[in-house]
């Protein structure tokens, strides 16, 4: 059985640079606006939304900020469902799986 002693709540994690890394990696980088396979107006690492606007360009640290904003969201979202304590790394599983 693993110790609890390093986990935590999920309510008192952060996203961590690890899991940035490589969602980062896995989305990959594109400096403009495009047209995902969904047919959704993209940007960045992936982000999506209202403010991503046909000819846009972005530089990569803005684009790092923005996935660092859209990944905590998304983990908000899903922490709400997790009642037991997790490690970071767990928490990152399941940030990817969001």
């Amino acid at each position: 059985m693993l110790s609890t002693t390093y986990r935590k709540v999920a309510a008192g994690i952060v996203v961590s640079a690890a899991a940035i890394g490589f969602i980062a990696s896995q989305e990959g980088f594109i400096d403009h606006t495009y047209t995902d396979v969904a047919g959704v107006k993209t940007i960045g690492y992936g982000h999506t939304g209202k403010d991503v606007q046909d000819g846009q360009k972005i530089t990569r640290q803005a684009a790092t900020e923005l996935l660092v904003k859209d990944a905590n969201k998304h983990w908000k979202q899903a922490r709400r469902y997790i009642k037991v304590p997790l490690y970071l790394h767990e928490s990152d599983n399941v940030l990817f799986h969001a």
